[in-house]
């Protein structure tokens, strides 16, 4: 499994997030993803006492965060959520991630 399809079903388990619990069940979303880990074949990435993504047998890493293949895109999303945001802790730019080489957002200065 590549690294960006093991993010996708990722990002699925994680958008049943909006669904109450009789619909998809109180431990759906955590057995979905560990069923999906030991598929995957991955080792969980923990610097720190803090989850940053998924080391996978292929060698790639699949991060927790939304990744942007460039940074313009980044950008663009950025501002989208600047303009809209109403609440303080929001992304105020862009870096290149150590661990995957992709583009995300922080809200580090």
């Amino acid at each position: 499994m590549t690294p960006g399809e093991f993010a996708r079903r990722r990002g699925r388990i994680e958008s049943e997030r909006g669904l109450p619990n009789r619909i998809v069940g109180k431990d759906f979303r955590r057995k979905a993803l560990r069923a999906l880990v030991k598929r995957a074949g991955a080792i969980r990435i923990v610097p720190n006492s803090r989850e940053v993504g998924y080391r996978l047998p292929t060698g790639g890493v699949a991060c927790a965060k939304q990744r942007f293949r460039v940074a313009n895109a980044a950008e663009i999303e950025l501002q989208r959520i600047n303009r809209h945001a109403s609440h303080s802790h929001i992304p105020v730019r862009v870096y290149r991630c150590d661990w995957c080489g992709g583009i995300h957002l922080t809200s580090r200065k």
